[in-house]
């Protein structure tokens, strides 16, 4: 049976492996892949490369040259750290050691501004993405990869189609979206919210909707599964799927399965690599 997804679902779309390098697309208002690979000092070379107006690329490790207009900068890189080769920079890798890069590439227009604003620093994340792709010593299965590929797009801004638009509540609404984020493991009380920031509960329902395209119950479900999606990752304790969904806020096991059935169209069961 096929699945219908929601809205304000995130839906795994392909898993393809192509030279050795894992890229992973997946749906969120439109198409986005994920790719790693190491540039060796033996395939750099003085030709400057310019990024597609859709790609941005990290440099996890290494030195790389980028070319700001007219001027030619070096970036060496310490442990820890990841430098971002915006949209369209040309640059060029003269390493003495290995360069790796960590692409995101955001395969549709609607989607490129999703890459230039970030609601939290990401070097963590992109760092911990490009270790565990690099240094694992198995083969990755597609439930991992899922769920890297979706912690780092729960970080941005915005996972709508269209842009932001200008209101005069916006301020107000990304204040509520902050407290639900803060308090998402906790059972949501969207009334106790309204009168916490002096609106009435069907405004606020109406004003976040319109502002972030789904409901304040919708936005905290969507943060639960993350939460979900990420401790599994990081997990080796071999924790009941039960426990895990306790622990990510969600009320009952029923609800939970339905709702990764819902996002993935597969068993919370078989998520687990």
């Amino acid at each position: 049976m096929k699945v219908r997804p929601a809205k304000d679902d995130v839906r795994l779309k392909r898993l393809v492996t192509v030279n050795n390098r894992l890229k992973l697309r997946w749906v969120v208002a439109g198409e986005i892949s994920v790719r790693a690979y190491t540039q060796l000092r033996s395939q750099s070379s003085d030709r400057c490369v310019s990024t597609r107006s859709s790609e941005l690329v990290f440099v996890v490790a290494g030195e790389h040259h980028v070319e700001f207009g007219p001027t030619r900068q070096q970036v060496c890189l310490s442990p820890g750290d990841c430098f971002l080769i915006h949209r369209g920079t040309p640059h060029v890798a003269r390493s003495r050691q290995r360069t790796r890069l960590l692409v995101i590439d955001l395969l549709k227009p609607s989607v490129a501004e999703l890459g230039v604003t970030l609601c939290r620093p990401c070097n963590p994340r992109i760092s911990k993405l490009g270790v565990t792709l690099w240094n694992t010593s198995t083969k990755l299965g597609a439930a991992a990869l899922v769920k890297m590929a979706r912690r780092f797009v729960a970080g941005m801004t915005d996972f709508r189609t269209i842009a932001l638009e200008p209101c005069h509540n916006t301020a107000r609404m990304l204040h509520a979206k902050r407290a639900l984020e803060e308090r998402f493991l906790s059972p949501v009380n969207v009334a106790a919210l309204a009168r916490e920031m002096g609106l009435d509960r069907y405004y606020l329902l109406r004003a976040f909707k319109h502002n972030f395209g789904m409901t304040p119950v919708q936005y905290v479900q969507f943060l639960r599964l993350e939460h979900f999606l990420w401790t599994q990752l990081e997990s080796s304790d071999g924790a009941s799927l039960t426990s895990a969904a306790l622990n990510a806020g969600f009320g009952d096991y029923s609800t939970f399965c339905r709702r990764i059935r819902r996002v993935v169209g597969r068993a919370p069961s078989r998520l687990v690599p």
